[in-house]
């Protein structure tokens, strides 16, 4: 995404959901490609790495709308993409509370095999 803006010299907060959406459609394109060339099976592993970071900056007043915007087509790619057509995994990454200065951290890591859950994890998030 930050290629996309960098290319393209436009005001980043307008054109950034855009080049975000062209990004998916290039991983989906690159998944159903793996898919055909594999017999249907991937190995794939789509990471969300500090989602839980982003939903809360997409929650704060006066956040972008645009961020809100961007997460929800996140989500709603990795369920069609993800669970509904089984192109890949996906593993949600969120950082446990600790301050920056602090040597050693954990990382809960949540696999996400059912629509269910994946919705559940996103709506805790979002709300």
């Amino acid at each position: 995404i930050v290629l996309f803006d960098l290319l393209v010299r436009q005001d980043a907060e307008q054109t950034r959901a855009l080049h975000f959406s062209v990004v998916l459609q290039h991983l989906r394109r690159s998944l159903r490609c793996l898919a055909k060339e594999k017999g249907g099976h991937t190995e794939a592993l789509i990471v969300l790495d500090h989602v839980d970071d982003a939903a809360k900056c997409a929650n704060r007043k006066g956040a972008p709308r645009e961020l809100h915007s961007m997460l929800a087509h996140l989500f709603a790619w990795c369920t069609k993409n993800c669970l509904d057509d089984s192109l890949a995994d996906i593993a949600i990454c969120s950082e446990s509370q600790v301050t920056a200065w602090m040597l050693s951290h954990s990382c809960r890591v949540t696999e996400c095999h059912d629509a269910q859950v994946f919705h559940a994890i996103v709506k805790k998030l979002l709300d």
